[in-house]
This record gives C-alpha cells, sequence and structure tokens, in this order.
C-alpha cells in the first residue's frame, strides 16, 4: 500500500502555487475503512479530513489549512496520520509530515 504527499511544503495563501496539500493512497484492499487525521506540533488534532469512510483502491484528498472550525491555522510542521481498517480486522497506520507556511 502507499500514502504519499504532493508536496512537503504549502502555503495556502492563494496565489496559486502550493495552495493546498494533496494526500494519495493507493493499493488498498477494497472494503477498506479510513481516517486521516492531521495534528499540529503539539500533537493535538486541528482537522479530520476522513472519519470511518470507505475509501475504495485509491483516492486523493486535499487540506486546505483549515481546522475542524474552519479557522486558518498557523504556520509549522503538522503530522498526518492515515488509518485503514480492512475487512479482514488488519489495521495499517502510514504517517507524514509536512509544513504549513505563509509570506
Amino acid at each position: 500500500s502507499q500514502f504519499s504527499l504532493n508536496t512537503e511544503i504549502f502555503s495556502p495563501d492563494n496565489d496559486g502555487y502550493d495552495d493546498v496539500l494533496g494526500i494519495t493512497y493507493s493499493d488498498f484492499p477494497a472494503g477498506s475503512v479510513g481516517n486521516i487525521t492531521i495534528y499540529n506540533e503539539r500533537g493535538i488534532r486541528v482537522r479530520r479530513l476522513m472519519r470511518n469512510e470507505y475509501i475504495g483502491t485509491q483516492g486523493t484528498l486535499f487540506w486546505d489549512g483549515l481546522s475542524d472550525e474552519s479557522t486558518s491555522l498557523s504556520i509549522g510542521i503538522y503530522h498526518i496520520l492515515f488509518e485503514v481498517f480492512q475487512a479482514n480486522g488488519e489495521k495499517i497506520e502510514k504517517r507524514a509530515t509536512c509544513v504549513l507556511a505563509k509570506k
């Protein structure tokens, strides 16, 4: 299974360049359920992009740098946790780190 980010640094400032973070996954078994949760550098959950959703074998989600409350998050390092629960009961965890930057 694969899990990747389209860039390590993104800047949601609407300048047309790396305004969103693309999160891509592939090669997961059909019938899997997934979660994508984003944490700040202190380990506090700031955004749930996906919660207990059927993911299919591949897909891409986008994060715009907003919190669950739709507020703009501050610059810094963010940790992304991707959890997949397969139909056979197996759990897969993938992690990635990105930087939210602003001018």
